[in-house]
């Protein structure tokens, strides 16, 4: 597995807040660019670690509140969970998420699940 899906577009669903706080009745599917390692840390200093990848950043399309746990899915695979973002939402900075692809993840899964 490829770690991410660098510079590809990935899709995120959830139920998070939209607009003015309002919580969707219909589970939401939003398109996000999935960034580059080196954007994600110029962003969030010294706060992504390996376990971490970065998607989406455009001003008005965002995770945000109630998105948590959701899947990051970039050519038919769950390549990320919805982590934390910044506290305002949509605006020009990338949302976080746990990378799956990363053995340490992928060993916890594995250990927790059974699977």
């Amino acid at each position: 597995i490829t770690t991410g899906c660098p510079d590809q577009l990935a899709t995120v669903i959830g139920w998070g807040t939209a607009e003015d706080s309002y919580v969707p009745l219909i589970l939401q599917e939003l398109q996000v660019l999935i960034q580059p390692r080196k954007v994600c840390e110029a962003v969030w200093i010294e706060q992504i670690t390996d376990t971490m990848i970065c998607a989406g950043g455009v001003v008005g399309e965002d995770t945000c509140n109630g998105d948590s746990g959701g899947p990051l899915i970039c050519n038919g695979y769950q390549v990320g969970i919805v982590s934390w973002g910044s506290r305002k939402c949509a605006i020009e900075m990338p949302a976080v998420f746990t990378d799956v692809a990363n053995v340490e993840i992928r060993d916890f899964i594995r250990n927790k699940t059974g699977v």
